[in-house]
């Protein structure tokens, strides 16, 4: 009975406890703070005067959190948006910098119960040696993509009257530049302009070609931007072109747009379905020091896929699917003229690739509707050919080679990532393509040469055992697979771990060469 008693007497102070806590925000007033009204500070040499909060502060009263310390952050008062202020990483400003001049700053408490105060402070600071002008003032802001991911890397450039007059290079997703006092005629704004093939794949140009079509619309007036390729206010079939040519390679940068803007984040658009009709803010005139932010927006980037600047080098997903697209291999005389037939999986609602053919001449390729040549491009000089196909419909298309030795197919022919980046959109989600070669009794190895990953790809017309051995150039055996098969198609994944150099891979009796590089 006397555990009954304990049981509901540590129920009853617990509930107490938990109704306590939920009526804080009830309870607890906003904290109470009182600034000192003026300081003077003198400085010298560089003339920047740090300032913390506690500088400011004459009193603070909280009945929230007696016992813990008040979250306090500290900022001019032109930065002043009503809200707690907090920097580009999500934390409090821990410090400001005073320069030779009179400006007015703000500390700003937050207690446990997420209430806030604020107080305020006009500070001078003075040059004993009379060197110090004051012209240079804070101008700082947050640069962030449409998902809000920090743009790590950007560049600040300050114009006068329209000409470039000095640009700062700032990472971390943020900006804090010391400049003289804007005046009238004289701006800034961010500024990034390499990688203009970041993010941009033919699944983009579906998404467009479906927003001009009517069919799904793009829901966003940044989305609406970023198709603009050609700068011209409107989005029509020609910036489907001028993205086209960016993923097949003829493009190494947009002749009319840069790759990334910039639009001030406070800037609500006035028709979001049209952000075109009138000038929206990609730079600022602030007339006094003032915090400015922007939304970054990737050109071209339309399933928000682009890696900002510090992620560009971001490691291959190896896990990712792979999408065969079937070929029947053969073997080729030097000088023999031949033709090759392929066909993408009506799966794929996007597909791109390089197609490597060193050995082979490619004399003609030919597509067919609704594909045209406008969704190839050929590089002679590094034997590629580069496809985009985004219509949302398979392509059918024939290549005409000329052999310049003998080989098969499966040796002479892969896709790869030299010009255009290979992948394939099916069901919202990215595939890798790759060319599966069968024949009779035999197989092949894709990519060849590959990096030490690859699929051993076979048919069969009869069910039979299959054995897969893999030797090194000194004849030592490496790598064995032994299994029964039935009739069909099959694919063995064949990882070498990480081993570099020339191998043999035998399949019952025929025997391949594959290459592994670095």
């Amino acid at each position: 009975m006397k555990q009954g008693y304990i049981f509901l007497l540590f129920f009853s102070l617990v509930f107490i406890q938990n109704s306590l806590l939920a009526q804080t925000d009830t309870l607890c007033d906003a904290p109470y703070l009182k600034c000192k009204e003026t300081l003077s500070f003198t400085i010298t040499a560089p003339f920047v005067f740090p300032l913390y909060p506690t500088d400011l502060l004459d009193s603070v009263a909280d009945n929230c959190t007696p016992d813990l310390p008040l979250e306090l952050s500290i900022i001019p008062a032109s930065e002043d948006r009503g809200i707690y202020p907090l920097d580009c990483a999500g934390l409090p400003f821990v410090q400001a910098n005073g320069f030779c001049n009179v400006v007015e700053y703000q500390v700003w408490a937050k207690n446990a119960a997420g209430k806030v105060g604020k107080c305020s402070t006009i500070c001078s600071f003075f040059d004993p040696t009379g060197t110090c002008n004051g012209s240079l003032w804070p101008y700082r802001g947050c640069v962030t993509t449409q998902l809000g991911v920090s743009f790590d890397s950007v560049l600040i450039r300050r114009f006068v009257d329209n000409d470039l007059e000095a640009e700062s290079f700032f990472i971390g997703g943020h900006y804090n530049a010391h400049l003289p006092l804007l005046s009238g005629g004289q701006y800034f704004r961010p500024h990034y302009n390499v990688s203009h093939r970041n993010g941009v794949s033919s699944f983009d140009l579906l998404l467009l070609s479906r927003h001009i079509l009517g069919v799904d619309t793009l829901d966003s007036p940044y989305l609406l931007i970023a198709a603009d390729a050609n700068k011209s206010g409107t989005l029509t079939s020609f910036d489907i072109v001028e993205l086209r040519k960016l993923v097949l390679g003829v493009y190494d940068s947009l002749p009319f747009n840069e790759s990334w803007r910039f639009v001030a984040s406070h800037y609500i658009f006035p028709n979001p379905q049209n952000p075109f009709t009138e000038v929206f803010p990609e730079r600022v005139f602030p007339e006094i020091p003032t915090r400015n932010d922007f939304i970054a927006i990737k050109i071209g980037d339309l399933n928000l896929n682009a890696l900002p600047p510090g992620q560009l080098l971001a490691p291959e997903d190896r896990d990712v699917s792979i999408l065969p697209l079937a070929l029947r291999d053969r073997k080729v005389a030097a000088g023999e003229v031949f033709e090759v037939n392929i066909a993408t999986p009506d799966e794929a609602e996007a597909l791109q690739f390089s197609l490597e053919h060193y050995g082979l001449e490619l004399l003609d390729f030919t597509p067919e509707a609704p594909y045209t040549k406008e969704h190839f491009a050929h590089f002679p000089e590094k034997a590629t050919l580069t496809a985009a196909f985004d219509l949302g419909a398979a392509a059918v298309f024939t290549l005409r080679f000329r052999a310049q030795h003998e080989g098969f197919l499966s040796e002479l022919l892969r896709f790869s990532d030299a010009v255009t980046h290979s992948e394939a959109v099916v069901a919202q989600q990215v595939h890798k393509p790759v060319l599966q070669f069968s024949s009779e009794g035999d197989f092949s190895i894709a990519p060849n040469p590959n990096t030490g990953q690859g699929v051993i790809s076979f048919r069969l017309e009869k069910a039979e055992q299959v054995r897969l051995c893999v030797y090194d150039a000194l004849g030592r055996s490496i790598w064995e697979h032994n299994e029964n098969y039935p009739a069909g198609a099959h694919q063995i994944a064949l990882d070498l771990g990480g081993q570099r150099g020339v191998f043999y891979v035998v399949k019952n009796d025929v025997v391949r060469q594959v290459v592994v590089t670095p």
